[in-house]
């Protein structure tokens, strides 16, 4: 009994080091994480969201708005936003990517912004996938982990052995040091029906609902809480009798 308490103590201590390790990532300037990684070749990137989510079967309406919001504020990037159902992916020019990733992520509703690269539905791919990006990002033979969510449960290996197959070919090709709670460098693979994703550094969003999805309101003084959640604010003034 002891030893299944302490193995459960110390699986919670890693999910909150891990925690830990990713509110650190967020909170450094998205320019200094994403300089590097905007070096390699990237398909796009993906927009996720929260609290639309939890609209359930009124979401369809939020997720529409939400990607014209996003057509309008990347009009000047040429992008081309598609709504996949639990997520938004955004093709752009690769020269202007990094602004536009960063850019999209300023739209109320985006929970966060991440680079894509889109990849065959294959083991094999996966790892040559991490191979190249690891051997790009990695300088003086930096830390890495390897972290899967297999969205499409038809895939045949669960998201811990890929996570373990890939981790092992980056140690046994490159000599890569694994560190599970705060890796320098680490790699994203989202596994879904048609594609493999594999993602880049997570850019933060301002959260909240898409503007427009709730009500117009007029008000003497709005806070950025008004905003965030999807109210479209009219100018008012107020004049003493």
């Amino acid at each position: 009994m002891h030893n299944v308490a302490l193995a459960d103590e110390k699986r919670k201590s890693g999910k909150v080091k891990s925690a830990r390790w990713e509110m650190t990532l967020l909170s450094q300037s998205p320019s200094d994480n994403l300089k590097p990684w905007l070096r390699l070749p990237w398909d796009g990137f993906v927009v996720h969201y929260h609290e639309i989510g939890l609209k359930g079967g009124n979401r369809r309406p939020f997720t529409r708005r939400l990607q014209q919001n996003l057509t309008n504020a990347l009009r000047p990037f040429k992008a081309v936003v598609e709504d996949l159902f639990d997520r938004l992916f955004v093709r752009v020019p690769s020269e202007v990517l990094g602004e536009a990733l960063k850019a999209a992520a300023q739209v109320f509703g985006v929970a966060y912004t991440a680079l894509v690269r889109l990849l065959p539905r294959s083991l094999e791919a996966m790892q040559e996938a991490a191979k190249e990006t690891y051997q790009a990002l990695a300088t003086d033979r930096q830390t890495v982990a390897v972290r899967v969510r297999r969205v499409d449960k038809t895939f045949p290996m669960t998201s811990r052995e890929v996570e373990q197959l890939v981790g092992r070919q980056l140690v046994a090709t490159m000599g890569a040091s694994v560190n599970l709670d705060a890796p320098d460098i680490l790699l994203t693979f989202r596994i879904y029906a048609d594609s493999v994703y594999l993602l880049g550094p997570k850019v933060p969003g301002v959260g909240g609902i898409a503007c427009r999805c709730v009500w117009t309101s007029a008000c003497l003084a709005v806070g950025w809480n008004r905003l965030a959640c999807g109210c479209m604010v009219d100018d008012a003034a107020w004049v003493p009798r």
